[in-house]
């Protein structure tokens, strides 16, 4: 009966009637103690681990993926199937991030990759089968034990450039870019201080 006939209700009561509730869970926090060098900040985020095995075509640089494979802990995992999906779609950003997109300018500024005509975005095509495993270490900080999701974007980023990392060398800089195009590993490939292809099949660590 509330909502049958707004236009009687006063201002106020309009203010003040609801038939809609919200309840917001604020897990407690500790500011961090500068002695001690401890704190309660991120409570809920989850872990996960990547690990790849890549190889490096010497002649042209290009980087294909042969197998992959990310392990994540979330906490009580309320939904697994969406959890799962929800690690392929962080997991595929981060490959597209780390082999197949980045921006570059010309000298004068000019954005080369302006559409999607330039602009290689993964697609399914592009992605290679992702195996996922999972831990479930419930937080003690949430009401369910549940963690945060979805956060391993990143995670691609270190795990092929560490294979990549491997197949140049430890005397060879450290990659931590992009590397498309391709002609970027081919350049890390022949310019090591042996100067010869080295870049076979690796895996990350």
């Amino acid at each position: 009966m509330i909502y049958s006939n707004n236009a009687v209700l006063t201002p106020e009561m309009r203010d003040r009637l609801s038939l809609n509730c919200r309840h917001v869970y604020t897990p407690p926090f500790e500011v961090p103690d500068p002695e001690a060098k401890r704190g309660n900040l991120t409570l809920t985020y989850a872990s996960q681990i990547h690990a790849c095995v890549v190889e490096v075509d010497e002649e042209t640089g290009e980087v294909k993926i042969l197998d992959y494979a990310a392990v994540d802990d979330c906490g009580k995992r309320i939904h697994p199937q969406i959890v799962e999906g929800q690690v392929h779609g962080a997991t595929a950003l981060g490959i597209g991030a780390a082999l197949y997109e980045t921006f570059e300018y010309d000298k004068t500024g000019q954005l080369q990759q302006a559409s999607f005509y330039d602009y290689h975005a993964l697609t399914a095509l592009d992605a290679p089968d992702i195996k996922t495993g999972e831990i479930e270490s419930p937080s003690p900080f949430t009401p369910n034990g549940a963690k945060g999701m979805g956060e391993g974007g990143g995670a691609p980023l270190h795990a092929i450039c560490s294979a990549i990392q491997d197949a140049l060398g430890p005397e060879d800089a450290v990659v931590s870019d992009s590397h498309n195009p391709w002609e970027r590993v081919w350049s890390l490939v022949h310019s090591g201080e042996r100067g010869e292809p080295r870049g076979v099949t690796v895996t990350s660590r």
